[in-house]
């Protein structure tokens, strides 16, 4: 998976809030919420189960094309992954349909 684009806040505006990209996965229809994983606490040694929230994995006509996630560093902004092999136009696509719904707009990364 790399890094396809990021979506951010139209040029004057406050940065998106994270509460709307999470009612977002919930709404969206290519959108689902990453599953939980079983891991194991790095401090206890017990098992644990681990969940993002602010992780969505993309999807169309029943393919994983990736995912978009909440910037770790908090700078207010969504990271959109591809996956190897995956339909970018499609994924592009939908990135631009999330921002449009978040009044923001989808940059991709030069390649």
């Amino acid at each position: 998976m790399k890094l396809r684009g990021t979506i951010v806040a139209k040029a004057g505006q406050p940065g998106l809030e994270l509460a709307r990209w999470l009612g977002l996965i919930d709404e969206h229809s290519n959108l689902s919420v990453l599953p939980p994983r079983q891991g194991v606490n790095p401090f206890t040694r017990e098992p644990m189960l681990f969940q993002a929230q602010d992780v969505a994995l993309v999807t169309a006509s029943g393919k994983q094309l990736g995912a978009m996630d909440w910037a770790p560093d908090d700078s207010q902004q969504v990271s959109v992954w591809i996956d190897d092999g995956a339909a970018a136009d499609v994924l592009d696509v939908i990135a631009a349909d999330v921002a449009m719904r978040l009044d923001a707009v989808y940059r991709r990364v030069p390649e």
